[in-house]
């Protein structure tokens, strides 16, 4: 029998579901420090929610690596002819990855890069994309 695996949660917390926003609802500080553990990210150190953003899908997230935003809970998609939204996770991250990586590889903009897509369902019930956390303010108008 092997040992279990370290997720960095030992360093972190103690272990609580919190709600960062009504679309994502809520997430445990043992499934963020898997997420991160997972991609390679480092301990789980705290997470908060995000004013701004997409939909509710973003929440602040640092880790012993560093400041980093958690995106989850992805949108559904309706494809051409369809009345109905039909539940295809990987659509929404899929896109955002090709649009980031092109920006990252082609132009000078500060993009958030490495975007890292934790594709399986397994930790918190559907994808996640972990992305460092760009200085600067949201702007809303």
């Amino acid at each position: 029998m092997h040992p279990p695996l370290d997720l960095g949660l030992a360093k972190a917390r103690p272990m609580t579901a919190t709600v960062y926003s009504e679309r994502l609802g809520a997430i445990s500080d043992e499934q963020l420090a898997a997420s991160a553990a997972r991609l390679g990210l480092g301990a789980f150190v705290s997470a908060a929610p995000i004013a701004g953003g997409m939909h509710g899908q973003n929440l602040f997230l640092t880790t012993s690596a560093g400041e980093f935003v958690f995106r989850g809970r992805p949108h559904w998609v309706r494809g051409p002819g369809e009345t109905a939204y039909r539940r295809d996770d990987r659509v929404q991250f899929a896109k955002e990855a090709y649009f980031v990586r092109r920006l990252h590889e082609e132009t000078g903009a500060p993009v958030p890069w490495p975007y890292w897509r934790g594709d399986a369902s397994d930790i918190c019930g559907w994808p996640y994309v972990i992305m460092p956390s760009l200085p600067g303010e949201c702007c809303r108008e």
